[in-house]
């Protein structure tokens, strides 16, 4: 079989040679067509220019030896008919001095166009008389440009009568005045006669021709032996090159086998951020080949929403600053639900510019889960010490407020102030039994299998914060889908969850604004409730920490309503989602499941 293959790349290799010569031949001959090509038409322009010349200065020499009457018979000239300028007695004067001055000349052929455009006179007298304003040479002259172009005749009229195949310098100068420079007094055309230049310029072009082949040809064959040789030397190093690349390809086998024996994940980013190589382990682990996709696309952090997130400012430093980041967070990795620490490494080239990033990924979940709990446990321990110390404050002025109420019922007060205090008593039996579970630990009731209507916790909700709300000249809407299933938790405990993102809303419109809050069932079969304002909207660097115990932007607020709220939906196996910029208003989302935890 090697045989075969070596006879293989032989032929493939000569007939690419063969196609270098070819390719090299047609090129010779092309390089020469446009060497004669250019020195033709270089030559031609310097036989118009000298031809240009010739003429302006037998214009010149012409009108010098003009005398008035002649000059006379062209200024009047203008106003005579046809018949009139053939019939006039300057005409033969002017046709002889015409002759007496391109006399021995190669000139073959004059004429002289009045300002109207006619000719007033020509060495074919047939012509005289003629209109010729539209003629471009004239028209070109008259702007004060000289032009002159090479024509060829197969017969002309010149002034010695028929001629044949003739080669022409055609010109069109302005005449002035010999004594004011000023004064125009018409148009001349001039024919001369540039047959001899041109047939020594053809005779040159191709010694100029002959001359370029040769020394192309010379070329050519250096070209070849330089060709041949090349040629030679590749085949000689060709078992070289198959041997190393044999090598290399077993180096690279080892090394992917290496790669994908890791059980961690491994990555190899390049400048642009994408994903140039990936070991097994990723590829068993993530729903699509990331390899020739964005980084960012497997390390965003979906649950927070923020971009770009610790990890893709690690890889970024890596190629700015050529210096190792380790230890690095990487939520979000492969799995919302996982949390990685990211080791990432540069690969320098020569110049020491990082050319790829390593990175390296170990799957830390477990043990942030366990540190968070215990984290968690201990912030709750607090909390619950500091709740049931308000709770137990609240407990007198709470008996006493309700007590104020039970009087008031015996006054002769009007309906809708009776109504208003009925309403009133039951939001302070409310707050007596919030109290009571509070200093239980305020979490305990979420432990009860309770579920209460979605609808009724919104509706009981912004019946708490709608005087605030109308003082602040909010308008809040909602909208709840039908059939929705009960929220797994107690009814009091989901409307104060409400109630505290309200207020939050509210807060964050001093000036007036909108709520809008939407109950409906979303694709995965959990409830979505969601409190959207047009309010100012939550700072980046206090965003991250809105659920952070006794954490508050609000004047005299504690900062443990939405810890409060994130942990009585969380211990339901739900969550609190917050989305908010800065003058962008602030979307909150609480997810319901039915599947308790």
């Amino acid at each position: 079989m090697a045989p075969i293959n070596k006879l293989v790349r032989a032929a493939i290799s000569r007939t690419t040679q063969y196609s270098t010569l070819a390719k090299s031949f047609m090129a010779v001959v092309c390089t020469a067509l446009l060497v004669s090509i250019i020195y033709h038409q270089h030559s031609v322009k310097i036989i118009t220019d000298a031809g240009e010349y010739t003429s302006l200065t037998i214009t010149r020499t012409f009108l010098n030896s003009l005398d008035d009457n002649l000059i006379g018979f062209i200024l009047s000239a203008n106003d005579l008919e046809a018949e009139e300028l053939t019939s006039h007695t300057n005409l033969a004067q002017l046709d002889r001095s015409v002759r007496r001055v391109i006399g021995g000349t190669r000139v073959e052929k004059i004429k002289i166009y009045s300002l109207s455009g006619r000719t007033l006179y020509s060495t074919e007298p047939s012509q005289i008389g003629e209109d010729q304003s539209s003629n471009q040479g004239y028209r070109s002259a008259l702007k004060g440009t000289a032009n002159s172009s090479l024509v060829f005749r197969d017969t002309f009229n010149s002034m010695d009568g028929l001629i044949e195949n003739k080669d022409l310098i055609q010109t069109y100068t302005m005449v002035f005045s010999p004594s004011d420079r000023k004064r125009i007094l018409g148009v001349f055309e001039l024919y001369t006669d540039v047959t001899p230049l041109i047939d020594e310029l053809e005779s040159s072009l191709f010694q100029v021709l002959a001359v370029a082949v040769s020394i192309l040809f010379i070329l050519y064959g250096l070209h070849l032996w330089v060709t041949l040789r090349a040629q030679h030397l590749i085949t000689a190093q060709g078992s070289e090159i198959e041997n190393k690349k044999r090598a290399l390809e077993y180096s690279r086998s080892l090394t992917e086998s290496l790669l994908d024996s890791i059980q961690e994940c491994i990555l190899f980013v390049g400048p642009n951020g994408l994903v140039l190589r990936s070991n097994l382990y990723v590829k068993q682990h993530t729903t699509a080949d990331p390899e020739g996709h964005p980084i960012a696309r497997l390390l965003s952090d979906t649950v927070l929403g923020q971009e770009p997130n610790a990890a893709m400012q690690a890889i970024d430093k890596i190629f700015k600053q050529a210096q190792p980041q380790k230890g690095v967070l990487a939520n979000g990795c492969m799995d919302k639900n996982r949390t990685h620490t990211m080791d990432a490494y540069p690969v320098l080239d020569v110049n020491g510019i990082p050319r790829l990033a390593i990175l390296y990924l170990r799957d830390v979940t477990e043990e942030r889960l366990a540190q968070e709990q215990l984290n968690r446990q201990e912030k709750l321990i607090g909390l619950g010490a500091l709740a049931a110390g308000y709770a137990h404050d609240l407990i007198n002025p709470l008996s006493a407020l309700s007590s104020e109420l039970e009087l008031l019922e015996l006054e002769n007060l009007p309906d809708e102030l009776r109504i208003s205090i009925n309403t009133q008593q039951e939001l302070v039996e409310r707050l007596k039994q919030i109290t009571h579970k509070m200093r239980s630990a305020f979490h305990s009731s979420t432990k009860k299998e309770a579920t209460t209507s979605v609808a009724t916790a919104i509706k009981l909700a912004i019946q708490q914060v709608r005087h605030q709300a109308a003082g602040n000249e909010i308008t809040i809407k909602y909208l709840v889908q039908d059939n929705l299933p009960e929220a797994p938790l107690s009814q009091e405990s989901l409307t104060m969850v409400l109630v505290n993102i309200l207020h939050n809303a509210i807060h964050a419109m001093p000036e007036g604004g909108n709520i809008t809050i939407d109950a409906a069932t979303n694709d995965f079969g959990q409830t979505r409730l969601t409190v959207a304002d047009t309010g100012t909207g939550i700072p980046d660097e206090d965003r991250a920490q809105v659920f952070a115990p006794l954490y508050t932007t609000k004047p005299g607020g504690l900062g443990l309503g939405l810890t409060i709220s994130n942990e009585l939906i969380r211990v339901t196996g739900g969550r609190i989602e917050i989305y908010s910029s800065p003058g962008k208003g602030t979307t909150v989302n609480i997810l319901l499941t039915q599947k308790r935890w």
